[in-house]
């Protein structure tokens, strides 16, 4: 959005385009990640321990267990 304040009032609202074609868990994801209270969004343990995060990653994402 090129006006600001808008873009801010749309934020703020936590209303977003979901398109149909994004299965149910990268769904539950994206809108867990999206909350506008910061105390129910998802951090980023919640993200790495969520299904769709963890499905077919590649192993190079993975932390070693030296830096977890």
């Amino acid at each position: 959005d090129e006006h600001v304040p808008t873009l801010f009032r749309k934020i703020k609202s936590g209303i977003f385009p979901i398109p149909e074609y994004l299965n149910k868990s990268v769904v539950s994801l994206l809108c867990n990640m999206m909350q506008v209270d910061p105390m129910k969004r998802a951090s980023i343990e919640d993200v790495k321990k969520h299904e769709w995060f963890q499905k077919d990653l590649p192993e190079y994402l993975f932390p070693s267990p030296v830096e977890q």
